[in-house]
């Protein structure tokens, strides 16, 4: 799934119309159209992308909120990653960059990670 698939699938849970959603949210109609068909990626400002995902309901902090941002951040697929062209893998790196990126990662749990990674 991607962002704008996902945007969409939740703006549809929640209102009646792509413009009742915008006009309710002061989003401009046409660029969010864009953003829900993929033309646009996902706003790199933090601010906007969580104004954008408490608009669409979603609760901070939760899975959904998670899923929100993960797919935010495939949606530029600019990982610097050469030799990955899966598109499905990609858009999984997201979760990857967070789990190694807690403050209460052990030497001892990032090595079981590699391993396991190694042996997929």
């Amino acid at each position: 799934m991607t962002f704008g698939e996902y945007v969409e699938e939740l703006r549809l849970a929640n209102y009646d119309s792509l413009r009742a959603f915008c006009v309710e949210n002061s989003f401009d109609p046409g660029n969010h159209s864009k953003l829900e068909r993929g033309i646009f990626p996902a706003p790199k400002d933090q601010k906007l992308l969580e104004k954008l995902a408490k608009s669409l309901r979603i609760k901070e902090g939760s899975d959904s909120w998670l899923k929100f941002f993960d797919l935010a951040i495939a949606s530029h697929k600019n990982y610097q990653i050469k030799h990955v062209t899966n598109e499905e893998l990609l858009e999984k790196l997201p979760v990857l960059f967070r789990a190694v990126d807690r403050d209460d990662l052990t030497s001892e749990e990032l090595d079981k990670l590699i391993e396991k990674i190694k042996k997929a």
